[in-house]
């Protein structure tokens, strides 16, 4: 599979680029009409951790279970297409651990709630993500998704490098398409800025 590319000029992948280590450039979020077409099976989730459970809000604010897995969503829109406007919408990941540590699979698609749905403050338990890996994994068999491999968090360089994260390089599949997503789904959940470089400073208000 393709290693990531940047949105920029001064983030684009070569030949050369390491696939493993600490990676300042911006490799991820890519333009995803730049990205290779997914093959079935890389586009969905491991049946074993897509489990159907509820998970615990951690302190980031986001949704982790015990087999490892961890969902955000992002205030925005992160991976585009080139040469085209920002879209109004949200974008979920889901982190999804490998034998290898630092190269976890990232799924992900963008999203706007449902009609009579939104992303409430959760339960008092602290729990979260109940059916939303098992939705993630459904969305994710049906979409049109675009993969690359060995890219970066999405957060700009200066954030992985003060949460010691640069040399997380995670393989992307991203849906193509803009998914109606129950949001209750997501209740619990803090919403991420969203970093699409090609337009400028990371933004909290894009969906």
């Amino acid at each position: 599979m393709p290693i990531c590319s940047g949105q920029r000029a001064d983030s684009q992948a070569t030949e050369t680029t390491p696939r493993t280590g600490p990676m300042e450039t911006q490799l991820s979020p890519g333009f995803l009409d730049r990205m290779a077409p997914c093959s079935r099976d890389d586009a969905r989730p491991s049946a074993k951790l897509a489990v159907a459970n509820r998970g615990t809000v951690n302190a980031r604010g986001d949704c982790e279970w015990p087999n490892g897995v961890t969902c955000h969503f992002h205030r925005g829109a992160e991976f585009v297409e080139s040469g085209q406007g920002r879209p109004v919408v949200g974008e979920l990941h889901c982190l999804f651990p490998t034998s290898l540590p630092k190269n976890p699979i990232a799924y992900g698609t963008h999203f706007t709630c449902k009609a009579g749905t939104s992303i409430s403050q959760g339960p008092a338990d602290n729990t979260c993500g109940a059916s939303l890996l098992s939705t993630l994994s459904q969305v994710m068999s049906r979409c049109e998704a675009r993969c690359c491999d060995d890219g970066t968090l999405t957060e700009p360089a200066e954030a992985r490098q003060k949460s010691g994260e640069l040399d997380v390089r995670p393989d992307f599949r991203i849906c193509t398409t803009t998914e109606f997503l129950d949001c209750s789904l997501l209740a619990g959940m803090r919403g991420r800025e969203a970093n699409a470089p090609v337009f400028g400073p990371p933004i909290d208000h894009g969906m």
